[in-house]
């Protein structure tokens, strides 16, 4: 599934952060379940997505302008 997300964030039709939202939407509904988490640092997580998506505007433009 990792390979389709990634994919679909090469191809513009999803962003990092729209894939970490999932991600965490679906810790939330099964965590209490499952118990596979020990740590869930979200603001972490959420400041990582940001700078991938600024790297990812960042080096689509150095592509465009080449």
């Amino acid at each position: 599934m990792i390979h389709i997300a990634a994919e679909e964030i090469r191809q513009g039709r999803l962003t990092p952060l729209e894939l970490l939202a999932g991600c965490l939407e679906r810790i939330e509904k099964y965590e209490s379940r499952v118990h596979a988490w020990v740590l869930i640092d979200s603001d972490e997580a959420q400041r990582q997505a940001e700078r991938l998506r600024s790297e990812e505007r960042r080096v689509g433009k150095e592509c465009r302008s080449r």
